[in-house]
């Protein structure tokens, strides 16, 4: 997961994972999707806030080939049914602005105004659950 994470969200804007990136790892948990022959497909982060009643969700990524198919709104699907199981009210995250319309219709609201986080432009959104 950590390789499709580096590959697809971090190389192509010339960075990479540093050691304080990989220092939280183990405390997240970390989700994916595969495909009829185990290979990855798409993966997203999250990180438990507030004694587990809100979730922070990081680096979703799927892979460029299965994009458009419908395998990032079931990971994420899968991931909020999750969350509601352990109490979580709310699920928050961080999204390049590129990919707001993709979380909107997931049921994120925008929260605050854009600002620039790994060199590109992002907003803070919000689920409710």
């Amino acid at each position: 997961m950590l390789k499709l994470r580096e590959q697809e969200l971090r190389i192509p804007i010339g960075l990479s994972l540093t050691e304080r990136d990989l220092e939280t790892e183990k405390s997240q948990y970390h989700f994916g999707m595969f495909n009829t022959h185990e290979q990855l497909c798409a993966c997203l982060v999250l990180l438990a806030e507030k004694r587990n009643e809100r979730y922070q969700l990081r680096q979703m990524v799927v892979k460029p080939n299965y994009r458009g198919t419908g395998i990032g709104r079931l990971l994420y699907e899968k991931v909020e049914s999750w969350c509601l199981k352990l109490g979580a009210h709310q699920i928050q995250l961080n999204a390049r602005v590129s990919a707001k319309d993709f979380y909107g219709k997931l049921g994120f609201s925008e929260f605050g105004v854009e600002f620039d986080h790994i060199t590109l432009p992002h907003i803070k959104m919000i689920k409710v659950l």
